[in-house]
Protein backbone atom coordinates (compact mmCIF):
# COMPACT_ATOMS: atom_id res chain seq x y z
CA UNK A 1 0.00 0.00 0.00
CA UNK A 2 2.77 2.44 0.93
CA UNK A 3 4.81 1.44 -2.13
CA UNK A 4 1.95 2.20 -4.51
CA UNK A 5 1.24 5.48 -2.72
CA UNK A 6 4.87 6.44 -3.32
CA UNK A 7 4.33 5.73 -7.03
CA UNK A 8 1.30 8.08 -6.97
CA UNK A 9 -1.15 5.27 -7.70
CA UNK A 10 -2.78 4.92 -4.27
CA UNK A 11 -5.11 2.05 -3.51
CA UNK A 12 -8.78 2.59 -2.60
CA UNK A 13 -9.01 0.47 0.54
CA UNK A 14 -11.28 0.92 3.55
CA UNK A 15 -11.38 -0.92 6.87
CA UNK A 16 -14.30 -2.07 8.97
CA UNK A 17 -14.34 -0.68 12.49
CA UNK A 18 -13.85 -3.21 15.25
CA UNK A 19 -16.03 -2.97 18.35
CA UNK A 20 -13.24 -1.07 20.06
CA UNK A 21 -11.29 1.22 17.75
CA UNK A 22 -8.90 4.14 17.88
CA UNK A 23 -10.68 7.44 18.29
CA UNK A 24 -10.61 9.44 15.06
CA UNK A 25 -12.23 12.63 13.82
CA UNK A 26 -13.02 13.74 10.28
CA UNK A 27 -12.85 17.50 9.72
CA UNK A 28 -14.37 18.56 6.40
CA UNK A 29 -15.11 21.95 4.85
CA UNK A 30 -16.66 22.64 1.47
CA UNK A 31 -15.15 25.28 -0.79
CA UNK A 32 -16.02 26.62 -4.22
CA UNK A 33 -15.05 25.48 -7.69
CA UNK A 34 -11.95 27.65 -7.59
CA UNK A 35 -10.87 27.74 -3.93
CA UNK A 36 -10.77 25.58 -0.83
CA UNK A 37 -10.36 26.46 2.82
CA UNK A 38 -6.67 26.22 3.85
CA UNK A 39 -5.99 23.03 5.80
CA UNK A 40 -3.47 24.83 8.00
CA UNK A 41 -6.20 27.23 9.17
CA UNK A 42 -8.25 24.31 10.50
CA UNK A 43 -5.73 21.90 12.01
CA UNK A 44 -2.31 22.94 13.28
CA UNK A 45 -0.51 24.03 16.45
CA UNK A 46 -1.74 27.62 16.09
CA UNK A 47 -5.42 27.21 15.19
CA UNK A 48 -8.34 27.81 17.58
CA UNK A 49 -10.17 24.69 16.35
CA UNK A 50 -7.22 22.43 17.19
CA UNK A 51 -6.93 24.00 20.62
CA UNK A 52 -10.62 23.39 21.33
CA UNK A 53 -10.36 19.79 20.11
CA UNK A 54 -7.37 19.17 22.37
CA UNK A 55 -9.12 20.79 25.31
CA UNK A 56 -12.27 18.69 24.97
CA UNK A 57 -10.46 15.40 24.29
CA UNK A 58 -8.13 15.88 27.28
CA UNK A 59 -11.14 16.73 29.44
CA UNK A 60 -13.16 13.70 28.32
CA UNK A 61 -10.21 11.29 28.58
CA UNK A 62 -8.44 12.43 31.76
CA UNK A 63 -6.00 9.48 32.00
CA UNK A 64 -3.70 11.01 29.39
CA UNK A 65 -0.63 11.21 31.61
CA UNK A 66 0.14 14.79 30.64
CA UNK A 67 0.12 14.49 26.85
CA UNK A 68 -1.91 13.24 23.89
CA UNK A 69 -0.78 12.58 20.32
CA UNK A 70 -2.89 12.86 17.17
CA UNK A 71 -1.81 11.77 13.69
CA UNK A 72 -3.06 14.18 11.01
CA UNK A 73 -3.87 13.23 7.41
CA UNK A 74 -5.00 15.50 4.57
CA UNK A 75 -7.17 14.43 1.61
CA UNK A 76 -8.14 17.87 0.33
CA UNK A 77 -8.93 18.31 -3.35
CA UNK A 78 -11.77 18.34 -5.87
CA UNK A 79 -14.86 16.43 -4.78
CA UNK A 80 -16.38 14.73 -7.81
CA UNK A 81 -19.62 14.28 -5.87
CA UNK A 82 -20.41 18.00 -5.80
CA UNK A 83 -17.92 19.36 -8.32
CA UNK A 84 -16.37 21.78 -5.81
CA UNK A 85 -13.15 21.78 -3.84
CA UNK A 86 -13.16 20.20 -0.40
CA UNK A 87 -10.86 20.41 2.59
CA UNK A 88 -10.77 16.96 4.17
CA UNK A 89 -8.67 16.19 7.26
CA UNK A 90 -8.51 13.29 9.66
CA UNK A 91 -7.14 13.12 13.20
CA UNK A 92 -6.35 9.69 14.64
CA UNK A 93 -5.67 9.44 18.38
CA UNK A 94 -3.66 6.18 18.73
CA UNK A 95 -3.72 6.27 22.53
CA UNK A 96 -7.52 6.47 22.90
CA UNK A 97 -9.81 3.46 22.42
CA UNK A 98 -13.56 4.06 22.03
CA UNK A 99 -16.65 2.37 20.66
CA UNK A 100 -19.13 3.90 18.20
CA UNK A 101 -21.41 5.26 20.93
CA UNK A 102 -18.62 7.03 22.80
CA UNK A 103 -17.12 8.45 19.61
CA UNK A 104 -20.48 9.91 18.57
CA UNK A 105 -21.11 11.39 22.02
CA UNK A 106 -17.68 13.05 22.10
CA UNK A 107 -18.39 14.45 18.65
CA UNK A 108 -21.71 15.86 19.88
CA UNK A 109 -19.97 17.48 22.84
CA UNK A 110 -17.37 19.10 20.58
CA UNK A 111 -20.05 20.49 18.24
CA UNK A 112 -21.90 21.85 21.27
CA UNK A 113 -18.74 23.56 22.53
CA UNK A 114 -18.01 25.01 19.10
CA UNK A 115 -21.55 26.38 18.79
CA UNK A 116 -21.33 27.95 22.25
CA UNK A 117 -17.92 29.47 21.51
CA UNK A 118 -19.21 30.90 18.22
CA UNK A 119 -22.13 32.54 20.01
CA UNK A 120 -19.71 34.22 22.42
CA UNK A 121 -17.53 35.68 19.65
CA UNK A 122 -13.76 35.46 19.43
CA UNK A 123 -11.51 33.28 17.28
CA UNK A 124 -13.96 30.39 16.90
CA UNK A 125 -16.68 32.79 15.72
CA UNK A 126 -14.27 34.35 13.24
CA UNK A 127 -13.30 30.92 11.94
CA UNK A 128 -16.95 29.93 11.49
CA UNK A 129 -17.64 33.17 9.61
CA UNK A 130 -14.77 32.48 7.20
CA UNK A 131 -15.96 28.92 6.64
CA UNK A 132 -19.54 29.98 5.88
CA UNK A 133 -18.36 32.85 3.68
CA UNK A 134 -16.62 30.31 1.45
CA UNK A 135 -19.58 27.90 1.52
CA UNK A 136 -22.83 28.31 3.52
CA UNK A 137 -22.93 24.53 4.12
CA UNK A 138 -19.98 24.76 6.52
CA UNK A 139 -21.90 24.63 9.80
CA UNK A 140 -20.10 23.04 12.74
CA UNK A 141 -22.27 19.92 12.68
CA UNK A 142 -21.19 19.45 9.06
CA UNK A 143 -17.51 20.28 9.57
CA UNK A 144 -17.26 17.71 12.39
CA UNK A 145 -19.15 14.80 10.84
CA UNK A 146 -20.50 11.69 12.56
CA UNK A 147 -21.18 9.48 9.55
CA UNK A 148 -18.07 7.33 10.05
CA UNK A 149 -19.33 6.20 13.47
CA UNK A 150 -22.70 5.00 12.20
CA UNK A 151 -23.74 1.40 11.62
CA UNK A 152 -21.35 -0.59 9.47
CA UNK A 153 -19.73 2.44 7.90
CA UNK A 154 -16.29 1.69 6.49
CA UNK A 155 -13.31 3.94 7.20
CA UNK A 156 -10.92 4.91 4.44
CA UNK A 157 -7.40 3.78 5.25
CA UNK A 158 -4.34 6.08 5.40
CA UNK A 159 -2.59 6.76 2.08
CA UNK A 160 -5.69 5.52 0.23
CA UNK A 161 -7.91 7.34 -2.24
CA UNK A 162 -11.66 7.79 -2.22
CA UNK A 163 -13.87 6.23 -4.88
CA UNK A 164 -16.50 8.58 -6.30
CA UNK A 165 -20.08 7.24 -6.19
CA UNK A 166 -22.02 6.20 -9.28
CA UNK A 167 -22.15 7.14 -12.09
CA UNK A 168 -18.50 8.29 -12.02
CA UNK A 169 -17.22 5.33 -9.98
CA UNK A 170 -13.52 6.17 -10.08
CA UNK A 171 -10.72 7.41 -7.79
CA UNK A 172 -11.01 11.07 -6.85
CA UNK A 173 -7.21 11.51 -6.81
CA UNK A 174 -7.12 12.88 -3.27
CA UNK A 175 -5.65 10.19 -0.98
CA UNK A 176 -5.16 10.65 2.76
CA UNK A 177 -1.62 12.05 2.77
CA UNK A 178 0.23 12.21 6.09
CA UNK A 179 0.79 15.70 7.48
CA UNK A 180 2.37 15.02 10.85
CA UNK A 181 1.79 14.03 14.46
CA UNK A 182 0.54 16.75 16.80
CA UNK A 183 1.45 16.53 20.46
CA UNK A 184 -0.86 18.12 23.03
CA UNK A 185 0.99 18.71 26.30
CA UNK A 186 -1.43 19.28 29.17
CA UNK A 187 -0.26 20.99 32.35
CA UNK A 188 -1.75 20.16 35.79
CA UNK A 189 -3.69 23.43 35.52
CA UNK A 190 -5.27 22.29 32.27
CA UNK A 191 -3.28 24.56 29.95
CA UNK A 192 -2.48 23.05 26.57
CA UNK A 193 0.67 23.43 24.50
CA UNK A 194 0.56 22.16 20.91
CA UNK A 195 3.50 21.34 18.66
CA UNK A 196 4.44 19.06 15.80
CA UNK A 197 6.10 15.93 17.14
CA UNK A 198 7.06 14.82 13.62
CA UNK A 199 6.19 15.65 10.02
CA UNK A 200 5.56 13.57 6.91
CA UNK A 201 9.22 13.07 5.96
CA UNK A 202 10.17 11.86 9.45
CA UNK A 203 8.33 8.51 9.12
CA UNK A 204 8.15 6.01 6.28
CA UNK A 205 4.88 5.04 4.64
CA UNK A 206 4.55 1.83 6.63
CA UNK A 207 4.66 3.78 9.90
CA UNK A 208 2.03 6.25 8.71
CA UNK A 209 -0.25 3.35 7.81
CA UNK A 210 0.34 1.70 11.18
CA UNK A 211 -0.50 4.74 13.31
CA UNK A 212 -3.40 5.86 11.09
CA UNK A 213 -5.44 2.64 10.99
CA UNK A 214 -8.30 2.55 13.47
CA UNK A 215 -8.94 -1.20 13.85
CA UNK A 216 -7.89 -3.06 16.98
CA UNK A 217 -7.62 -6.81 17.46
CA UNK A 218 -10.63 -8.70 18.77
CA UNK A 219 -8.69 -9.09 22.01
CA UNK A 220 -8.41 -5.29 22.20
CA UNK A 221 -7.75 -3.65 25.50
CA UNK A 222 -10.57 -2.09 27.49
CA UNK A 223 -11.97 1.21 26.30
CA UNK A 224 -10.08 4.25 27.50
CA UNK A 225 -11.41 5.68 30.75
CA UNK A 226 -13.64 8.62 30.05
CA UNK A 227 -15.79 11.26 31.71
CA UNK A 228 -18.24 13.15 29.51
CA UNK A 229 -19.33 16.49 30.99
CA UNK A 230 -23.05 17.13 30.73
CA UNK A 231 -24.47 20.05 28.81
CA UNK A 232 -27.99 21.57 28.82
CA UNK A 233 -30.46 19.11 27.35
CA UNK A 234 -32.22 21.91 25.51
CA UNK A 235 -29.20 22.35 23.26
CA UNK A 236 -29.81 19.89 20.45
CA UNK A 237 -26.79 18.76 18.46
CA UNK A 238 -27.59 18.30 14.79
CA UNK A 239 -26.33 15.10 13.16
CA UNK A 240 -24.17 15.69 10.11
CA UNK A 241 -26.23 13.38 7.90
CA UNK A 242 -29.44 11.38 7.83
CA UNK A 243 -28.73 7.67 7.99
CA UNK A 244 -31.69 5.56 6.90
CA UNK A 245 -31.46 2.66 4.46
CA UNK A 246 -28.24 1.08 3.29
CA UNK A 247 -27.41 0.44 -0.35
CA UNK A 248 -24.49 -1.70 -1.47
CA UNK A 249 -23.49 -1.82 -5.13
CA UNK A 250 -21.76 -4.95 -6.35
CA UNK A 251 -18.75 -4.91 -8.65
CA UNK A 252 -18.60 -6.39 -12.14
CA UNK A 253 -17.15 -9.58 -10.63
CA UNK A 254 -19.97 -9.98 -8.11
CA UNK A 255 -22.85 -12.44 -8.18
CA UNK A 256 -26.14 -11.61 -9.87
CA UNK A 257 -29.27 -10.71 -7.99
CA UNK A 258 -30.38 -10.46 -4.39
CA UNK A 259 -29.64 -13.48 -2.26
CA UNK A 260 -26.61 -14.50 -4.36
CA UNK A 261 -24.07 -12.30 -2.59
CA UNK A 262 -24.45 -9.33 -4.94
CA UNK A 263 -26.95 -6.86 -6.29
CA UNK A 264 -28.56 -4.04 -4.35
CA UNK A 265 -29.29 -4.62 -0.70
CA UNK A 266 -32.42 -2.64 0.03
CA UNK A 267 -34.81 -2.47 2.91
CA UNK A 268 -37.27 -5.33 3.24
CA UNK A 269 -40.26 -3.40 1.87
CA UNK A 270 -38.54 -2.88 -1.48
CA UNK A 271 -36.73 -6.16 -2.02
CA UNK A 272 -39.64 -7.89 -3.74
CA UNK A 273 -39.73 -5.29 -6.52
CA UNK A 274 -36.06 -5.63 -7.42
CA UNK A 275 -35.11 -6.81 -10.92
CA UNK A 276 -31.68 -8.39 -11.28
CA UNK A 277 -29.23 -6.86 -13.75
CA UNK A 278 -26.12 -8.35 -15.22
CA UNK A 279 -22.81 -6.58 -14.59
CA UNK A 280 -21.84 -4.33 -17.48
CA UNK A 281 -25.40 -4.04 -18.82
CA UNK A 282 -25.91 -0.79 -20.74
CA UNK A 283 -28.68 1.47 -19.51
CA UNK A 284 -30.16 4.66 -20.94
CA UNK A 285 -31.11 7.24 -18.32
CA UNK A 286 -32.99 10.38 -19.32
CA UNK A 287 -32.81 13.62 -17.34
CA UNK A 288 -34.26 17.06 -17.96
CA UNK A 289 -32.01 20.13 -17.90
CA UNK A 290 -33.71 23.52 -17.99
CA UNK A 291 -31.10 25.40 -20.01
CA UNK A 292 -29.53 25.55 -23.45
CA UNK A 293 -27.47 22.66 -24.89
CA UNK A 294 -24.39 24.89 -24.89
CA UNK A 295 -24.68 25.58 -21.16
CA UNK A 296 -25.23 21.90 -20.43
CA UNK A 297 -22.15 20.99 -22.48
CA UNK A 298 -20.08 23.57 -20.60
CA UNK A 299 -21.09 22.13 -17.23
CA UNK A 300 -20.34 18.57 -18.32
CA UNK A 301 -16.88 19.54 -19.60
CA UNK A 302 -15.93 20.77 -16.13
CA UNK A 303 -16.21 17.19 -14.85
CA UNK A 304 -15.67 14.87 -17.81
CA UNK A 305 -13.68 16.92 -20.31
CA UNK A 306 -14.41 17.46 -23.98
CA UNK A 307 -17.25 15.54 -25.57
CA UNK A 308 -17.10 13.26 -28.61
CA UNK A 309 -19.64 14.07 -31.33
CA UNK A 310 -21.47 11.13 -32.92
CA UNK A 311 -22.35 11.17 -36.66
CA UNK A 312 -25.94 12.01 -35.75
CA UNK A 313 -24.80 15.13 -33.88
CA UNK A 314 -25.17 13.73 -30.35
CA UNK A 315 -22.50 14.60 -27.77
CA UNK A 316 -20.97 11.73 -25.79
CA UNK A 317 -18.86 12.02 -22.62
CA UNK A 318 -16.76 9.19 -21.25
CA UNK A 319 -15.39 8.89 -17.73
CA UNK A 320 -11.59 9.51 -17.68
CA UNK A 321 -9.59 6.32 -17.21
Amino acid sequence: MGFLYGLRIPLTLAERRTTAFRFFQDVEAWGSREASFPSSDLIGPDTPLTRLLGSVVSEVFPSHGGFLDAAVYDASGLSQTKGVRKTSLRLVWPGILVDADRAARVRDLIVNRLSSASAEGGQIAELEAKLKELNPANAWHSVLGDGAYAGRASVRMPLCDRVAPLPLRGPERRPFAPVGVLRFSISPEGKIKMEWLCREADLDHAEWIKIGCVREGEEARELTEWSVPAWPGSQIVTPSSVRSGRVKVRTAAGSDGVGCGGGLRLRGSTRGNFTAERAGQMMTVERRFSSSPAEFSEKMEQHLGKAIMDPDGALVWKQPG
